[in-house]
């Protein structure tokens, strides 16, 4: 399932995801990074609840992978280990993407699986994995999301 940047925000059973027009939203809800009209075509794909979500998934894993944050006034953070206090002393609203990488295959299934678990947007990478915060306008990214098998419990005949 993927969700592109549209003109409205919709969530369906499907999953299809549409972002809604940034100036629909109410007073104070649109960071001010984002009123610069070099970046006003940004749409929002993550809210904070969603942001502690992963925080604390990946704050749960041992191994810890390493992140690095791209806000959208440009700042790439330097890569760093701390999950719990050091992801959230910026604002999540200022998070455009988090480049999230990994030492080992196993520790990469490890954090698939969480995000996965959390059901977030974003893409596979060489290094691990990148969840976006906010989305370019015509730009579209998968769910990173659980797959559930259903196994029949009556044979078909």
């Amino acid at each position: 399932m993927s969700f592109a940047c549209n003109e409205r925000w919709t969530r369906s059973k499907s999953c299809r995801l549409r972002i809604h027009d940034l100036n629909d939203r109410g007073k104070g809800s649109v960071p001010a990074t984002l009123k610069d009209p070099s970046t006003a075509m940004l749409y929002p794909a993550m809210n904070d609840t969603k942001w502690d979500e992963v925080r604390l998934a990946m704050y749960a894993l041992q191994p810890r992978p390493a992140y690095a944050v791209l806000s959208t006034n440009g700042h790439r953070s330097g890569w760093d280990r701390e999950w719990f206090y050091h992801f959230r002393t910026e604002p999540y609203a200022t998070i455009l993407y988090v480049d999230i990488r990994t030492d080992d295959p196993a520790q990469h299934e490890r954090v698939r699986a969480a995000l996965r678990q959390v059901h977030v947007p974003g893409e596979e990478t060489p290094e691990g994995f990148r969840v976006f915060g906010y989305l370019y306008a015509g730009q579209a990214a998968d769910y990173l999301k659980q797959f559930r098998c259903s196994v029949p419990t009556t044979k078909p005949w």
